[in-house]
This record gives structure tokens, sequence and C-alpha cells, in this order.
């Protein structure tokens, strides 16, 4: 709903103004107004979403210097990021039945190489109960900034996620990562799905050598 901040006011009367952060591929997508100034990553993420705004970065990625690995144990880590579902019935299906199955083939998998689970996720996710039953530990956004994700990341020796953003972090901090494939019909319409969703080599989510 973010086409709704229009309406906004300061007590003043006036408007705020409004600046978009890129992360990855969002800017391609996102709604463009007069009083909104996007900012992009890179080069290539502004052509892309043929942009005109600055370039200044990743605050994200500013943030990798800053964070400090957690102690998690002697045990190296296995990090698993929680996917987000969209409410339907192929999705109540991986909530409830494919999700429970590829965390419990990971805990298997940690018990068996001496690695500890833990699963970093949101509030907003409403991840069934069971996430807690099976990870050894559960991590929410306990941290703005450094975020709670670059500490973990710093913590672990691997991760496992659904196609998300994190496979970034991941690559900046050298841990390998592996992406779960999920059907995604709802986002193939986007500008950037097919480079980000089919899983193909040499895609964001398919990297040989890095995730």
């Amino acid at each position: 709903h973010t086409h709704d901040l229009r309406h906004w006011r300061r007590l003043d009367g006036s408007f705020p103004v409004f600046i978009s952060l890129d992360y990855c591929w969002e800017q391609a997508n996102a709604p463009r107004w007069d009083d909104l100034t996007q900012v992009f990553v890179s080069e290539y993420q502004r052509r892309v979403a043929n942009g005109h705004g600055p370039i200044l970065g990743s605050p994200q990625f500013d943030a990798y210097d800053d964070a400090v690995p957690m102690n998690l144990g002697e045990r190296p880590v296995l990090l698993v990021f929680s996917p987000k579902f969209r409410v339907g019935p192929i999705q109540y299906v991986y909530r409830w039945i494919k999700y429970r199955q590829v965390l419990s083939r990971c805990a298997r998998w940690a018990s068996r190489e001496g690695y500890r689970l833990v699963v970093k996720t949101r509030e907003k996710h409403r991840d069934p109960r069971y996430v807690k039953t099976i990870a050894d530990r559960v991590f929410y956004d306990e941290a703005l900034y450094p975020p709670t994700s670059w500490s973990l990341i710093k913590s672990s020796a691997v991760a496992v996620h659904f196609q998300s953003g994190a496979l970034l972090e991941c690559a900046r901090a050298e841990v390998p990562s592996y992406s779960v494939r999920l059907p995604q019909p709802h986002l193939m319409r986007f500008r950037t799905s097919e480079e980000i969703y089919p899983g193909e080599p040499f895609t964001i989510t398919h990297w040989p050598g890095v995730v």
C-alpha cells in the first residue's frame, strides 16, 4: 500500500519527502511518483529498473563490518532462513508439510554432521509451532543495527533459504548457501522474476560455487 503514503501530511500541512531504498530488484517493480526518490545499490540495478535516482550502495551491506558474530556454542551452525508464505491452498501445503520436511531433513543432517540448527525468522512470518521444536535456536529481528541476520551469518558455516535476498549477505560473508525453490506463480508478472525465481544456473538464486 505504498501509494497511500502520498496522502500523509505533517502537522504543519507539508508533505514528507519519500526515499525508496533498493536491496535487490525491488525498484524495478516499485510504483513511481514525482515526490519519490529511488536510491539504487548499483548501476546494474538502476539500468534494470530504468531508473534515474542516485547510486548510494546498500545500507544493509554497510552494516557488515559492524556486525559481531554471536556465541552459539562450539558446534558449527547450519542457519535456515524461514520462508514467507502467501495465503492459499498451495502455500498451505508448503507451510504445514513441505517446510516441515525440509526443516526436519536439515535437523537430521545437522545432528549427523555435528552442527547446530539455527532458524532466523520474523514475527510477521507467523511460523508454525513445530519450528521451535525442530530447531536448536530460533532468532527474530532482535537488533535493527547491525541487523540480527548479519550477526547470525557471521556465526554460521552454511545457510539454507527459500530464494531469499539473504543469499547476497551470505555471499558477502563468504558463507555458502543452498536455495530451496518454491513455486512462485504470483510473482511471475514482475519484470525481474525470470532473473530470480526459475533457479537456472548463473541466476541470482543458483550461482555455482556460491549459492
